[in-house]
This record gives structure tokens, sequence and C-alpha cells, in this order.
């Protein structure tokens, strides 16, 4: 491979031009909905893999419980793996706002970008208020707790 053929002797310029030409037909990464799913059932199904994947992390990461201790790292990638495999497909399956935002930003497309933002924010806090709601022990459980 010469200089030529790769690219080097060109001036920044062209380079640049041929860099963005190339990201924005392969996506560097970037979300977006499949073509048939809507924005209402893209908001729905990024709050359901957000949902899932803090009610993971709040079970094993609670430290007011033992019968999970060490299992935190095969949990919480499980359940990212799953939760990848059912929304490639529909939605990119971002589950961080700060993942879709990031690509968006170099590409400068910005096209459903409030969905990435609405669904994970939607799905962390039902998340949060079911756990604490629902499944976290409560003090008056603890036999010698100090905790005020």
């Amino acid at each position: 491979m010469s200089c030529e053929s790769s690219g080097i002797s060109r001036p920044p310029s062209e380079r640049i031009s041929s860099f963005e030409a190339k990201a924005t037909t392969r996506g560097l990464g970037a979300t977006d909905l499949s073509g048939t799913v809507s924005e209402s059932q893209g908001i729905f199904m990024e709050a359901i893999v957000t949902f899932l994947l803090l009610l993971v992390v709040h079970a094993v990461t609670d430290p007011h419980r033992s019968d999970t201790k060490g299992w935190a790292p095969l949990a919480i990638g499980l359940t990212i793996t799953v939760a990848h495999m059912a929304a490639v497909p529909v939605t990119g399956s971002s589950m961080n706002p700060a993942r879709t935002l990031g690509p968006a930003v170099i590409l400068g497309q910005w096209k459903n970008l409030w969905i990435y933002w609405v669904g994970p924010i939607l799905g962390a806090c039902a998340a949060g208020g079911l756990y604490k709601i629902a499944f976290r022990r409560k003090k008056e459980d603890d036999e010698a707790s100090y905790d005020f």
C-alpha cells in the first residue's frame, strides 16, 4: 500500500471530507429507529431496556442484600446482552442518552435524538421507583442495623 492510495498525501480538507462521507454511510455507531418503528414505539422500547438494566443494577448492587454478592458483573453483562439482542433491530439499543449523543454530535444528525433521552429517563425513573417501593429491604428488616 502506497502513501498515494492511502490518502496520506492528500490535503487535510480532502481527507476530512472523505472521512465525513464514509462516516455518514457507515453511521459511526449512530442509533436510529428501524424503518417500521414509530416514535412512540421507540420510546417504549428504550424505556423497557433501560428499565430492565436499572432494575438488575439496583438488585445486584444493593448493600442490604447478601444473596447477590459477587453476581453483579455477570447479571449486568447478561442483561445488557439480552437487551441489545432484542432492541438493536428496533432502535439501535442505546439504553444511555450519552451513547446516542456522541455519534449524533460527530455526524450532525439530530433526527429522533429526543427519543433516546425520553425513553431511558422514563425507564430509569420507573425502575428506581419500583425497586425502592417493592424490592428494597426495609431498615426494620435488619436485626442489628445502626442506620439512622
